[in-house]
C-alpha cells in the first residue's frame, strides 16, 4: 500500500522512463540469458505500477497473475526476439491511445518514434535473423536514452498515476497497425529478395497511404454513409436495449406512488432484456422472482437491492458492467422513491402540526373573548343588565360560529379556505365584538363591492390585538387604534403608543418563531404572517418606535 501510495506521486513522464529503461538494456546492452530475463522482469513489474488500464483498487488474484508470468516467461524463453516484437506493439497502441495535454506532446512522440524504432531495428531483425549495419544499431543503443531524457525533461507531465486517460479501441487498432507492418516487412523481404530496410520503407509508404485513403473515406466522405458514421450507428446500436430501458425506468419511477409499485414495475421491465432469462430480487423488505434459472448467475447488491441475473451465457465483462448499472440504477431510484415519500410524510405532519397550532391560537382568542364576557358579567350592576344582555346576545353567536368553524377545520385540514365576506360587513362585527375593550376603531366605509376573507382576517386581528391589550395591561396608559382603509387594496393597521419591539425580537417576528413574553408560544404572529399570504395579504411591522407600533394587514392585489 505505501509503495503504491508513493509510486501514485511521482510524475508519469519520469515513471513511463523508469520502465522502459530495463527493456532498453535488455535488448540493447545485455546478451547473458539470465541478466536479460532479470531485466525484462523488471520492466514487467514497472509497467504493471504505470499501466493505465485497470484501476488502482483492483486487486489482481495471485494465482490468475502466476499464470499470466508463468505463460510470459515461457513464451518468452522458447521465442524472445519473437515474444518481444509482439509486446513492443502492444507498447506502442498503449503509448500512442493516451491522451496528451499540450507540455507533453514532445514526450509523447519521443516514446512513439523509440518504441517504433526498438521495434523495426532490432526486435524484428533479431527475431528473423537479418543482419542490420552496426553502426545503425549502436546509435539507437546509446543516443535514445539521453534523447528520451531531454525529451522528458522539456515536456514534462505532471500528471500522477491514475489521472490518464486511455482510448481502448484506439489502442488495438494501433497495435494491430503496428503487427500488420511487421507481418508485411517480413513477408516482402522474404518473398522479394530485397534488403530488410528496403522492405520496411516500401511497407511504411504503402501503409501510410492506405492509412491516408482509409482516414478519408472514414471521416470525409461526400455520401452521408461514410464508415465513421455507419460505425458509430453500429455501436450505439449495441446499447439500445439498455438504453430503452433507462427510458422507461425513469417514466415508471415518474408515475409510480411508493416503493413497492416502482420496484415490481421496474424488475418486470428487467425481465424484458433480450439477454436475460431469469433472476431474483429482494429490495427493503420485498421480493420476487421472474423468468428461469441457469447455471450462469450473476449476483449484484447496491444500497439495499440484490438481484441476481440468470443469463444463457457465461456473462463476459462487458454484460457485467451493463448488470452493475442496471442494479446502481435501480437502487438510486429506489432512494430517490424512499426520500420522495419521507419527505410528502414529513410535509404532512408539519401541515398537521401547522394547523393545529393555528387553530390552538383561534381558541385560545375565542378563550380570550369569553373571559371577556366572564368578567363584564361579574362586575356588571343590576343597572347594567340591559347592556350586558345585548352584548352577550351580539357575542355568542359569533363566538358560536368561530368554534364550529374552528372544529370543522380541525376534523378537516383540507378545509382552511376562508369564505369572503363584504369588509364593511367584517368591520362593523369586529367593532362590535371589542365594543366593551378600550381600542378606537377610525375608517370610513369602503365600497360595497370590497370582499375580505373574513375567518383570515379575524384570526390575525384577534392576534394583534389581543397581543395589545395586553400590553395594555402592563404599560398604563396605552391607547390603541384600529384603522380600515383602501391603499391599493385593503389595508387595518393596529397602532398603540406603548414601548417598541426590542429590535432582536423584531427582526424574527414576523419571519420565525420567538420566545414569547407573555406566557404564549411564541409563534401566534409567524403563522399569522403565513396565514396573510396565504390569502395574498402581507403582514408587516411598518413601524417600530417608541411611542409609534404599527403593524399593517395589507391586501396585494395583483
Amino acid at each position: 500500500m505505501a509503495l503504491r501510495n508513493q509510486v501514485e506521486q511521482v510524475p508519469v513522464s519520469w515513471l513511463t522512463l523508469a520502465m522502459l529503461l530495463p527493456l532498453h538494456m535488455a535488448i540493447c546492452w545485455v546478451s547473458a540469458p539470465p541478466s536479460r530475463f532479470a531485466l525484462l522482469l523488471i520492466h514487467v513489474g514497472l509497467f504493471v505500477l504505470w499501466q493505465p488500464i485497470l484501476e488502482r483498487q483492483r486487486r489482481i488474484p495471485l494465482g490468475q497473475a502466476g499464470i499470466v508470468l508463468l505463460a510470459w516467461l515461457t513464451v518468452t524463453y522458447l521465442a524472445l526476439w519473437w515474444s518481444l516484437m509482439a509486446w513492443l506493439s502492444v507498447l506502442i497502441g498503449v503509448v500512442a491511445s493516451h491522451e496528451v495535454k499540450r507540455h507533453g506532446v514532445l514526450l509523447h512522440l519521443g516514446l512513439v518514434v523509440y518504441l517504433l524504432l526498438a521495434l523495426f531495428l532490432i526486435a524484428l531483425p533479431q527475431a528473423i535473423q537479418v543482419p542490420l549495419p552496426v553502426w545503425l544499431q549502436l546509435t539507437f543503443s546509446w543516443a535514445s536514452p539521453p534523447v528520451l531524457m531531454v525529451a522528458a525533461w522539456l515536456g514534462q507531465d505532471d500528471r500522477r498515476h491514475g489521472q490518464r486517460a486511455l482510448d481502448l479501441i484506439y489502442g488495438v487498432l494501433i497495435t494491430l497497425l503496428t503487427l500488420l507492418i511487421a507481418m508485411s516487412t517480413v513477408v516482402w523481404s522474404l518473398q522479394a529478395g530485397i534488403a530488410y530496410l528496403e522492405a520496411l520503407g516500401y511497407t511504411l509508404l504503402v501503409a501510410a497511404g492506405g492509412t491516408y485513403v482509409l482516414s478519408r473515406i472514414w471521416s470525409e466522405s461526400l455520401s452521408r454513409y461514410r464508415f465513421g458514421v455507419l460505425f458509430s450507428r453500429y455501436m450505439i446500436s449495441l446499447g439500445t436495449p439498455f438504453e430503452d430501458w433507462v427510458g422507461k425506468v425513469a417514466l415508471l419511477y415518474r408515475d409510480a406512488t411508493d416503493l413497492p409499485h416502482f420496484a415490481q414495475t421496474a424488475i418486470n421491465e428487467v425481465a424484458k432484456l433480450p439477454w436475460m432469462i431469469g433472476g431474483e430480487w429482494q429490495w427493503d423488505g420485498l421480493s420476487g422472482q421472474f423468468g428461469q434459472h441457469s447455471r450462469h448467475a450473476l449476483a449484484i447488491h447496491n444500497a439495499g437491492l440484490d438481484l441476481t441475473f440468470y443469463t444463457r451465457h457465461s456473462a463476459a465483462p462487458a454484460l457485467v458492467l451493463h448488470c452493475k448499472l442496471i442494479t446502481l440504477i435501480l437502487a438510486e431510484y429506489g432512494l430517490a422513491k424512499q426520500r420522495e415519500q419521507a419527505m410528502r410524510t414529513h410535509a404532512l405532519n408539519q401541515a398537521i402540526a401547522e394547523t393545529g397550532a393555528r387553530l390552538t391560537h383561534d381558541v385560545k382568542n375565542l378563550l380570550q373573548i369569553l373571559q371577556g364576557l366572564c368578567a363584564a358579567i361579574d362586575t356588571a350592576t343590576p343597572d347594567d343588565a340591559e347592556a350586558l344582555q345585548r352584548l352577550i346576545q351580539r357575542q355568542l353567536p359569533a363566538i358560536s360560529l368561530r368554534l364550529e368553524s374552528t372544529l370543522v377545520k380541525l376534523r378537516s385540514p383540507a378545509a382552511m379556505d376562508s369564505p369572503l365576506s363584504p369588509a364593511n360587513d367584517w368591520w362593523m362585527a369586529l367593532q362590535t365584538r371589542y365594543a366593551n375593550q378600550p381600542i378606537q376603531f377610525e375608517g370610513k366605509r369602503l365600497r360595497d363591492q370590497d370582499v375580505v376573507p373574513g375567518e383570515m382576517m379575524d384570526s390575525i386581528l384577534d392576534n394583534l390585538l389581543r397581543n395589545a391589550l395586553e400590553k395594555q395591561q402592563w404599560q398604563q396608559g396605552i391607547t390603541i387604534t384600529v384603522t380600515l382603509a383602501w391603499l391599493n387594496g385593503v389595508t387595518v393597521t393596529v397602532v398603540d403608543n406603548g414601548s417598541a419591539v426590542p429590535a432582536e425580537i423584531a427582526k424574527q417576528l414576523l419571519h420565525n418563531p420567538v420566545q414569547s413574553t407573555s406566557g404564549g408560544m411564541g409563534v401566534g404572529l409567524w403563522q399569522a404572517s403565513q396565514l396573510a399570504s396565504q390569502y395574498q395579504f402581507g403582514l408587516s411591522l411598518t413601524q417600530n418606535r417608541p411611542g409609534q407600533v404599527c403593524f399593517t394587514l395589507q391586501q396585494q392585489i395583483v
